[in-house]
């Protein structure tokens, strides 16, 4: 399964990634936190745009930064799709979605031709 994500898309899936898993899958998941990392060059464009960091958040022009840097398609195992998707939809669900998880649970859970197949199949 392969979806687009902007940067910040990007950090903010960093954080949702599962923890814990089988061999196989923390596997999968290292390799998807690799392609999910600024490369060294989009690292030059990101960091003087960033406005300020505090407690972990960054605050950065992210309207300049996503004029500069494209999207990046990210390769993901059904598995771990279903993942990122299980936890954002638990976040809505359970009312503790936050801001910065909107885009995401737009393009994992609404909009996705993923979803669009399941939705088919029932």
């Amino acid at each position: 399964m392969k979806i687009k994500l902007l940067v910040f898309e990007r950090i903010v899936c960093l954080g949702i990634l599962p923890r814990e898993g089988s061999y196989y899958n923390l596997k999968n998941i290292r390799e998807v936190r690799e392609s999910l990392s600024l490369s060294d060059k989009e690292a030059a464009i990101f960091k003087p745009l960033i406005i300020s960091e505090s407690n972990g958040a960054i605050n950065a022009n992210w309207y300049e930064i996503n004029k500069i840097i494209p999207e990046k398609e990210i390769e993901l195992s059904d598995w771990l799709f279903d993942e990122i998707k299980g936890s954002l939809k638990k976040d809505s669900d359970n009312e503790k979605m936050t801001d910065d998880k909107v885009t995401l649970y737009e393009k994992f859970v609404r909009g996705t031709e993923h979803d669009k197949q399941h939705e088919s199949d029932k």
